[in-house]
This record gives C-alpha cells, sequence and structure tokens, in this order.
C-alpha cells in the first residue's frame, strides 16, 4: 500500500510500506481464534491475549483467508492440543467428504476353538462412506451368529478412528445399554451416549438414522477388545463403551491417547477447525483425559504379527482367547 505524505512547501510524494492486515483476513481470522477459545478443552490454561497476539503478529500482512492459514495453524499448536488440528478446504474435502471407505467396512471370522473376531477399521468420510461402512459392519456381525459363538474379539488395532457412531451401530448386539458413556466438556456437563433399540443417541438426540436392533443368538457374550498405539479417538470411544460393561476385557498395548470428542467447524472458505470440544468417560463415570493413553486390562508385548512370528499366530488373539475360554459362557 502507498503511503501519501502532504507537506505543504514541498507537495506530495510516495513511499512504499509493508502492506497491513486486511478487514477481511482480520475478520477471518478473528473467527477462528473465536472457535478455538470458545470451544476447546483447552482453553482455560490458555493466555489468550498472548495467543491472539502471536497470531495476529504472524499474519500481519494478510490480505485473504489463505493467509492467516499460518498463524491459525500457530494457535492450533499454542493449544498444546495434538487432537485439535485445522484442515484446508482440500485437506477437510479428503478428510470428511470421500464417499469410500480407505480401510473398508467391518470384517469378521471364525476363529479355532469357535470363537467370532471382528475387525473394526477407521471410518471418516461422507453419508454414503457412513452407510456403506455400517451395512458392511453389521453383515459381518450377523454373519458370524450364524455359528453361534459363545465369545467374541472386537479388533481395533491400527484403527485410527473418525466416527464412532457407525463403528458402534454395528457392534450394537456386542453391547449392554443404555448407558454406554458420556462426553464431558470444560464445564463438567456430561452427555450420555445411549443405545436403545438398536439405536445410537448424545442424549436425545439420535446419531444415524439406521440402527441395529438384531439380537444374537447367545446374548451379552464375553467380549475381548484389542488394542495397539494406533487405536485412536473414536476407536479409543468404542473401547470405552466397552469399558465397565460385564463380560469384557481389553488386551494388547495401551492406545493413541486421544480419548476425547472432535467437533467440525466450517470457516467461510471452505477450510474445517477440528475442535476437541468434550473428553470421553464410560458408563461408570470415569473420565478419561485427553493426550493419555488408555493401558489395557491385560497388557501383551506385540500387537500385531510382525515379519518373524510364526504364520498364522497372533499373541494377543492367544491371549484373548485364553481369556474366552475360561469365560462361564464359553466353558
Amino acid at each position: 500500500m502507498a503511503i501519501i505524505v502532504c507537506v505543504a512547501s514541498a507537495g506530495c510524494s510516495h513511499r512504499s510500506g509493508p502492506p497491513q492486515m486486511s478487514s477481511a483476513a482480520r475478520a477471518y481470522l478473528a473467527r477462528a481464534l473465536d472457535l478455538l477459545q470458545r470451544n476447546s478443552i483447552d482453553a482455560g490454561a490458555v493466555d489468550w491475549p498472548v495467543l491472539r497476539a502471536k497470531a495476529y503478529e504472524v499474519a500481519a500482512t494478510a490480505q485473504t483467508s489463505t493467509d492467516t492459514y499460518e498463524a491459525i495453524h500457530r494457535a492450533v499448536y499454542l493449544l498444546h492440543d495434538a487432537h485439535t488440528r485445522f484442515f484446508t478446504r482440500t485437506e477437510a474435502n479428503l478428510a470428511f467428504d470421500q464417499a469410500t471407505m480407505s480401510d473398508g467396512p467391518p470384517t469378521g471370522r471364525i476363529l479355532p476353538g469357535g470363537y467370532a473376531l471382528l475387525t473394526v477399521p477407521a471410518m471418516s468420510g461422507n453419508d454414503q462412506a457412513v452407510a456403506a461402512y455400517m451395512k458392511g459392519g453389521v453383515q459381518a456381525v450377523h454373519e458370524l451368529d450364524q455359528d453361534h459363538p459363545c465369545g467374541w474379539v472386537v479388533d481395533l488395532r491400527g484403527n485410527g478412528g473418525g466416527n464412532m457412531w457407525p463403528m458402534l451401530t454395528a457392534l450394537a448386539p456386542l453391547l449392554i445399554g443404555p448407558t454406554l458413556g458420556y462426553f464431558v466438556d470444560a464445564s463438567g456437563k456430561r452427555s450420555s451416549w445411549i443405545l436403545r433399540d438398536g439405536q445410537l443417541f448424545v442424549d436425545g438426540s439420535p446419531q444415524l438414522p439406521q440402527p441395529d436392533n438384531y439380537s444374537l443368538a447367545r446374548p451379552q457374550p464375553p467380549v475381548a477388545i484389542l488394542t495397539d498405539p494406533l487405536t485412536a479417538s473414536a476407536a479409543e470411544a468404542t473401547l470405552i463403551a466397552f469399558r465397565g460393561q460385564a463380560n469384557s476385557r481389553t488386551f494388547g498395548q495401551p492406545t493413541a491417547g486421544f480419548p476425547s470428542a472432535n467437533e467440525a467447524f466450517a470457516l467461510s472458505d471452505g477450510a474445517v477447525l477440528l475442535i476437541t470440544v468434550a473428553n470421553d468417560a464410560d458408563r461408570t463415570g470415569h473420565v478419561y483425559p485427553n493426550l493419555v493413553a488408555i493401558p489395557p486390562d491385560q497388557p501383551v508385548s506385540h500387537s500385531k504379527p510382525g515379519p518373524s512370528t510364526p504364520r498364522g499366530a497372533d499373541p494377543v488373539i492367544d491371549a484373548a482367547t485364553q481369556w474366552l475360554a475360561g469365560t462361564p459362557a464359553c466353558r
């Protein structure tokens, strides 16, 4: 921007200076910072005048929304919460609007001894992807149940999260409701995860239109849940839904440490702030702190078979089935 200096005796001269932040860029950055301050569970631990000053300093010459991205990334970093993220429009489309699932729906097989193994992968995408994931997961459970397994193994290893509700809907026949857990916000307010007639609710709000009220041939079976350091976010919430349920036990290694809920906030140019708005709690009321891994009930040193593992061997599944074999339902 040219700065015009007028002097009575010398007329007007021009000198160049750095551009100042445009009003549009300032409004965009302010909106992003306001969303973080109002919604993040970590907001109370942040010196907001300092954080805002640093953000505006980084974006001092911003003219467009894109020019503020570095400042928004800086603000997110200063929250010290790796679960809160900023996505550009392109990144958001890839993360949330895909119609296909990168990891596919849940799959299953019957293990030696007659136990059912259900592998539950990560789930992200649009409504079409959600519907396909749920259809595949529900079908897998129904098919496995034709063998009347006495116990079930739910494998959440490698599941990086995404949308917890399709995962829990597929697993609904294995869950004992009505209360499966809670979201706990920064003020301590609790919102219940409710399972009723195969449909999942947060308090009274249904989360998905498709319920699964299928009844197992052998109801309320023992369930072993497998975890590893890649079990994250929505997968940790899925694990937590089994915590406190009778005849359930976890095996493997500690989780990734993101047992918390995110909410997506769209910005005016299509970018998205995914903000951690609540911690997860299990049905007993125990709150799982964000950024703290959830240890298994029974640690097993190798969470996934490695190159030197004999073919077909999986020490975590072995530990889980040994436990199932000792439960009253499987004796």
